[in-house]
């Protein structure tokens, strides 16, 4: 009968040997992957940063709205100066070009 149990103990004892190589292969492939996922989260952090960054700028933006208002007047004057020189121009041009011709 002792011979008989030291079989089966081997066969057990194999067996679990066959299970924890499997467990451990996958363990491995888990671990794989958990290194992509950290690359993945680093770089999601980094472009965060980033996205962080450029919308900290946007807080500065009301600050411009009364240059840019007054800016925008500047040009709507500016023109208005040019649109009228160049339409005394357009007068000067025919009147002299009656008189030439």
């Amino acid at each position: 009968m002792r011979w008989e149990i030291r079989v089966m103990w081997s066969i057990g004892l194999i067996g679990a040997l066959f299970a924890t190589a499997i467990i451990l292969k996958e363990v491995a492939l888990v671990l794989r992957e958990l290194k992509g996922i950290q690359r993945l989260a680093e770089a999601i952090r980094e472009a965060a940063a980033g996205v962080e960054a450029n919308l900290s700028a946007i807080a500065k933006l009301a600050q411009l709205e009364e240059p840019v208002r007054g800016f925008y007047e500047s040009t709507r004057s500016l023109s208005a100066a040019t649109t009228s020189v160049g339409q005394k121009l357009d007068t000067l041009a025919a009147g002299a070009g009656e008189q030439g011709g």
